[in-house]
């Protein structure tokens, strides 16, 4: 996958640019929508918050939910794209940040990287 990467960033686009995933568990009793109000509260304490996008779509036939936003980090502004998707009780959060100002190929290229995104079958499974 990096390799496929690399290939749909151009290197002067994607300067500072990442993908981090960060597994997580949900209380039992909390529905992925809950978890999602959750983080939109976290974000919206971001200095200089700006919600881009708020929508649910699917990763892989799994639930998932899309946020962008914006907000300013050390007093240089900061795009994020977070994708929280629920696999079985898990959360996977996939978080794309891009340093400054953003260009329409890297927001794409980040974005189709981690809706490319594939779960492995669990054992005894098809």
């Amino acid at each position: 996958m990096a390799r496929q990467f690399r290939q749909l960033l151009r290197p002067a686009s994607a300067a500072g640019a990442n993908i981090v995933v960060v597994r997580d568990s949900s209380p039992p009793d909390q529905s992925l929508d809950a978890y999602i109000d959750a983080q939109r509260g976290n974000f919206r304490q971001l200095t200089d918050f700006t919600a881009l996008q708020d929508v649910a779509m699917t990763v892989d036939g799994r639930r998932a939910h899309f946020l962008e936003f914006t907000w300013t980090g050390k007093g240089q502004p900061i795009h994020q794209m977070a994708m929280v998707v629920e696999d079985r009780g898990k959360i996977l959060n996939f978080t794309a940040t891009i340093p400054g100002a953003v260009e329409a190929d890297t927001r794409r290229a980040l974005l189709e990287t981690i809706q490319a995104f594939r779960f492995a079958a669990c054992p005894g499974e098809a």
